[in-house]
C-alpha cells in the first residue's frame, strides 16, 4: 500500500503543525511582495537634463576660450604690422598731395655698422647687414616754412634734405613691398620723384 507518513502501522501519527507548510505556525512563512517605488517624473527629467546642461556649459566655455585666445593672437599680430604703422602715419602728419623731390644721394652699403637705417628692406624684424640709403631734397609748402631751420637751408634756398623711405616703417613684406623694383624706380641719383614729407619730422 502507499506509504503515508501520517499513518504508521494503521494508526495516525502525530505531526507537528509547524512542519506542515502553509499553516500558521510554519517557519516558512510567505510575505506579500512589497510594491515597487515609483520615481517621480520630475526627478527623471532632472537626471536627464543635468548631463545636457553640463555639456552645454562645457562647450560654451570652450568656444569662448578659443575665441578669446584667437582674438588675443590676432591683436598681437595686428599691432606691429597694422596698428603701429597707422598710428605712426597719423602722428607724422604727412602732406596730402605729393611734391617734387630730387634724389641727391643713392648708395648701396654693406656692413651692419654702416646700416643704421635703410630706405627699404624686406622684413621688419631681421637684422640688416646690407642696405640701400636714399637722400632727397625738397622745398616745403609755404605754410610749412616755419619748420625749416638754418642748418637745413642750402644755398640760401629753402630746401630740406631728408631720408626717403618706402613707407612709414621703411620695411615691409612681399608682395606689398618689393625693394628691388622700388629702388630701381626711386633710387636713381639726380632724378625727380613725387614724395610726401612729414610736418612733424623733417629728417
Amino acid at each position: 500500500m502507499p506509504y503515508n507518513p501520517m499513518f504508521v502501522n494503521g494508526r495516525k501519527s502525530p505531526v507537528d503543525a509547524s512542519e506542515i507548510p502553509g499553516t500558521a505556525n510554519s517557519s516558512h512563512r510567505s510575505r506579500p511582495a512589497s510594491p515597487e517605488k515609483k520615481i517621480p517624473e520630475s526627478s527623471l527629467e532632472e537626471s536627464v537634463n543635468k548631463p545636457t546642461l553640463s555639456k552645454c556649459k562645457f562647450y560654451t566655455t570652450f568656444i569662448f576660450a578659443v575665441v578669446a585666445l584667437s582674438s588675443f593672437s590676432a591683436l598681437l599680430f595686428l599691432v606691429p604690422f597694422i596698428v603701429d604703422p597707422a598710428l605712426a602715419t597719423l602722428t607724422s602728419d604727412f602732406i596730402e598731395n605729393p611734391i617734387e623731390c630730387k634724389v641727391v644721394h643713392s648708395k648701396y652699403t654693406l656692413g651692419a655698422s654702416n646700416c643704421s637705417w635703410s630706405s627699404c628692406r624686406e622684413g621688419c624684424t631681421r637684422d640688416i647687414f646690407d642696405c640701400h640709403q636714399i637722400l632727397i631734397e625738397y622745398t616745403p609748402l609755404p605754410e610749412d616754412l616755419s619748420m625749416v631751420t638754418i642748418q637745413q637751408k642750402n644755398n640760401a634756398e629753402t630746401k630740406i634734405r631728408a631720408a626717403l623711405f618706402v613707407n612709414i616703417k621703411g620695411c615691409g613684406y612681399p608682395p606689398t613691398v618689393q625693394c628691388a623694383s622700388w629702388i630701381s624706380e626711386y633710387g636713381t641719383n639726380e632724378t625727380t620723384i613725387p614724395c610726401h614729407y612729414s610736418r612733424s619730422n623733417s629728417s
